[in-house]
């Protein structure tokens, strides 16, 4: 209980607070209790709890409207690293971008890392994140050594794979509802340098894309297929990578750095059909002429070098569909799904093909299984938009695959039970007094 006299969650009383996910949709109001977990209020059953990271959410699974919110930012501390054995033990609270920076300059790296270092460990353990090496790796749950998580109904509870082990296959992709998690310990991997050799290569279809995909995967850990954001063909770059030695110095391998937008240009550059039309033209140029050896931020993390860039996305917010189709007839189901969501006219520039490898999740509701995923990115929400949404959701789950909880705001919640296969292994592990917007909207 040692935990409890060091973490503090800022502010005292009640009070009404606007968190949002990263879309900027939906907004939600909240009541926020951030104190000692010895100050919790006895009477729960109005105002159940959630907690809440950095908010890079694409969707109501990281808010809790009308209820309370934790905000982890007070657990965002690195408490143990051994540099022999590449164990780490961190708060929930802490980013991606924190364990990077501590362990990167003496050659380790986190086995699995989202497209974003602004992801609290908490959040990517409650999503279960992947990322491009999905094949070889997994998803993150599978490098979790052990959790310590505070539960309503007995306190702070331990668990692994080999102790309570139930609750820590339930809390890994467990969408937040099993209770708070305090610490993580993660096992990391050794890297020759902060380096990646990258290798693009075109591809004109999505079968081409799956096939050139399938025949280099043994030979890279990252690999991940940016999408043509102006046609419905399944067209795009492949992008191939793999750590390497440190390089010489030169121009292509320097640090890439954050900027900030300024919120005038943000205003002044909206995206709309246009702009995007233009960012893909210079967007496929760079990737064409970007082999060669980078750091890890300008393969792994191209958007992060603009601060905040969801700026430029309508105030009113945009979308961000994620699904997960089966092997089986992926190309030509995928290459509907394009023509489907090209018909809204509300795609944005940020479209991207994954292949999920072999590797199982560590979680009873972990999103990444086998299979190929596609995002695509709607920078307009609008009736026809959510109507084709609603369309390919139809196609997604008769084909037997699955939309990312982390991305959706608006599934019907008819697909639920056909989301998660394991549902009902999960649900005896729901902490009685946690609770989100998205779990109440999917069982209505």
């Amino acid at each position: 209980m040692h935990y409890f006299n060091v973490y503090r969650f800022f502010s005292t009383a009640m009070k009404s607070l606007k968190y949002i996910p990263w879309t900027k949709y939906p907004q939600y109001d909240h009541i926020a209790i951030w104190s000692y977990l010895e100050q919790l209020p006895n009477d729960f059953e109005q105002n159940k709890m959630l907690a809440f990271g950095k908010g890079s959410s694409y969707g109501d699974v990281c808010l809790n409207q009308n209820g309370i919110l934790f905000d982890t930012n007070a657990l965002s501390s690195i408490f143990e690293f051994d540099r022999v054995t590449g164990i780490l033990r961190c708060g929930s609270g802490t980013t991606i971008k924190q364990i990077l920076n501590k362990i990167t300059p003496v050659h380790w790296f986190l086995p699995v890392v989202p497209g974003t270092k602004n992801v609290s460990v908490g959040g990517a353990i409650a999503n279960d994140i992947h990322g491009k090496n999905h094949h070889v790796k997994g998803s993150f749950g599978n490098h979790i050594v052990s959790l310590e998580i505070y539960r309503t109904d007995v306190g702070l509870v331990e668990c692994s794979n080999d102790k309570n082990s139930a609750l820590f296959h339930a809390t890994i992709g467990g969408i937040g509802l099993t209770g708070l998690i305090i610490t993580a310990t993660i096992q990391l991997i050794r890297i020759p340098s902060q380096f990646l050799d990258i290798e693009n290569k075109p591809f004109g279809s999505i079968k081409e894309f799956i096939d050139l995909t399938t025949k280099v995967d043994s030979e890279y850990e990252y690999t991940v297929g940016w999408l043509n954001s102006t046609g419905t063909t399944g067209s795009g770059i492949l992008q191939l990578a793999n750590f390497c030695d440190i390089p010489k110095y030169n121009k292509n391998n320097r640090i890439i750095k954050e900027r900030n937008i300024p919120s005038f240009l943000a205003k002044s550059c909206k995206v709309n059909r246009i702009l995007v039309k233009i960012i893909n033209r210079i967007y496929n140029i760079r990737m064409i002429t970007n082999n060669g050896v980078r750091h890890f931020n300008d393969y792994l993390f191209p958007l992060d070098f603009i601060t905040d860039w969801n700026k430029f996305l309508p105030s009113s917010g945009f979308i961000q569909y994620q699904c997960r189709i089966p092997y089986d007839n992926a190309s030509d189901i995928i290459t509907k799904l394009l023509e489907l969501a090209f018909s809204a006219k509300t795609v944005s520039f940020l479209n991207v093909i994954k292949i999920f490898g072999l590797v199982e999740p560590n979680g009873f509701m972990s999103f990444p299984r086998q299979g190929v995923t596609l995002s695509i990115d709607f920078f307009k929400i609008n009736a026809k938009t959510l109507e084709i949404l609603d369309i390919m959701d139809n196609i997604v789950f008769n084909c037997g695959g699955a939309i990312y909880p982390a991305k959706d705001f608006r599934m019907n919640p008819k697909y639920f039970r056909r989301n998660f296969l394991h549902l009902e292994q999960f649900v005896p592990h729901i902490d009685p007094n946690f609770s989100s917007s998205y779990w109440r909207r999917m069982n209505e």
